[in-house]
């Protein structure tokens, strides 16, 4: 979907009762297909800012971001303006229509023709409503939006029309208290897809004539070799994320201008890596997971290694996972590694090791985890054991000696820290196993202690 208005959500409990701080009374996005193959996308939204702190939150209310390319799109403004309570309108000046370019796109050449329509709504005050209307045309026959119809605010009527029929006509929809918790189980009932078209059957390249620097991989079992040409990705090629592909027609940029320009979006990340692949001797296809809504971020590459079939995705430092076994969400993930010595620097002689961040399915950050709140929190079930081996230079020592973390919380999960010393090897074990789905209130104090624990024993100090 591209970004119609910007919604930052604060991670600041909601009011659950009382008047909200706005109220949209109109939403309408409007599909029409033209005979010549072009498309135009109308979108309408009226909001209005009943409390005086939806009018200082102009972040959220007093700007509207539009992205188009305008290679192929063209914007046209329709309406805009502010409908103060005595009646009066305000319109803005033409210096509040801003054209800039993204910042997910500043850094890579071949997106800076993306243009971003920043627009500036002028005249708030409490009680007044923000107009906006305008019409995006595109001259292409294809467009996939997946959206959420519940906004920030409660929305008094939301219509979907496409081609003059009516899709979906919601009223009284409530305002969206579950994205501004995180990790909160949200519904899914006015979740909404438009598919306009045929999407491109894209295919992974099967050479990239200038990835020279992989050969030096030949020699590698099948397994390291493709693990080293993801995580070479990982670590040298800038991934654009945030950018809607619909931008780009849904294109994706040939491997060599991706591998030379040293930049792209997940989909051209991904599909030059197939082909980097398949030149280190590795059986690689291009696949998309039709499960991921983001069309950007959904491009998966099936391997074979040792002639067992693997889906992965090169962006990510999860462990691969056989095509057979990836249905089991639950199998125990065990990582038993040694990690090379590199401290920060503290005062006084100490220093500080941190584990790595980018482990399993448990990346709950505890501090987006409010002190209470009344939304269960969404987790996912996982059996997570790490051991990391640290060789230790001569007369350094782990601080405080023997450090040992264990409990369980009942209908949640568990977690077992240990970090010990042995020699000059410090041994650093971490185990998590949680049972359930969701954490209702009644156990979310203690999930909450569990997240914290499981963050700081990532953490500990030698001398």
């Amino acid at each position: 979907m591209f970004p119609l208005f910007v919604l930052v959500f604060s991670t600041t409990l909601l009011a659950q009762s009382g008047q909200p701080d706005a109220e949209y009374l109109l939403i309408r996005r409007s599909y029409t297909t033209h005979s010549d193959g072009s498309m135009d996308v109308r979108f309408r939204k009226e909001i209005q800012l009943l409390r005086n702190r939806a009018v200082t939150a102009y972040a959220l209310n007093g700007e509207t971001f539009i992205e188009y390319n305008p290679q192929f799109e063209t914007l046209t403004i329709n309406e805009c303006y502010t409908l103060l309570p005595d009646g009066s309108r305000v319109e803005p000046r033409p210096s509040a229509y801003v054209d800039q370019l993204p910042s997910h796109c500043a850094d890579c050449g071949r997106l800076n023709n993306i243009r971003e329509m920043a627009i500036i709504h002028t005249g708030l005050e409490e009680g007044c409503t923000v107009v906006l209307d305008y019409t995006l045309h595109r001259q292409t026959t294809r467009l996939w939006e997946h959206f959420d119809m519940m906004q920030r605010y409660p929305v008094k009527h939301y219509e979907v029309i496409v081609n003059g029929e009516m899709w979906r006509n919601e009223r009284n929809i409530p305002q969206d208290d579950w994205s501004a918790q995180p990790y909160a189980v949200k519904p899914t009932r006015y979740e909404i897809d438009v598919q306009l078209g045929e999407l491109p059957q894209w295919t992974g390249e099967r050479w990239l004539a200038n990835a020279t620097n992989v050969d030096t991989l030949a020699d590698m079992p099948q397994m390291e070799r493709a693990d080293a040409v993801c995580r070479w990705v990982r670590d040298n090629v800038v991934c654009h994320h945030g950018l809607d592909l619909a931008r780009l027609d849904y294109a994706i940029t040939p491997a060599a201008t991706v591998y030379n320009d040293n930049c792209g979006t997940p989909a051209d990340v991904v599909a030059m890596t197939t082909a980097m692949l398949n030149r280190v001797g590795i059986d690689a296809t291009l696949v998309r997971d039709s499960t991921v809504n983001n069309i950007a971020e959904s491009f998966r590459i099936e391997v074979i290694i040792d002639k067992i079939h693997y889906r992965i995705n090169p962006l990510s430092r999860q462990t691969w996972t056989p095509v057979g076994a990836a249905v089991d969400d639950n199998a125990p993930l065990v990582i038993d590694s040694t990690l090379a010595y590199h401290p920060q620097e503290m005062a006084d002689g100490y220093s500080r090791i941190t584990l790595p961040a980018d482990e399993g399915t448990m990346n709950i950050n505890p501090e987006l985890l409010v002190p209470s709140r009344n939304i269960p929190v969404a987790v996912k079930p996982c059996d997570e054991s790490y051991r990391y081996t640290i060789e230790l230079p001569r007369k350094t020592d782990l601080v405080g000696g023997k450090q040992e973390v264990r409990y369980s919380v009942d209908g949640v999960g568990s977690i077992e820290i240990t970090v010990k010393q042995k020699g000059r090897k410090l041994i650093a074990s971490r185990h998590i196993v949680i049972t359930c789905d969701e954490v209702d209130m009644e156990h979310y104090a203690e999930f909450r202690h569990m997240m914290q624990e499981w963050q700081r024993g990532r953490e500990f100090f030698v001398k």
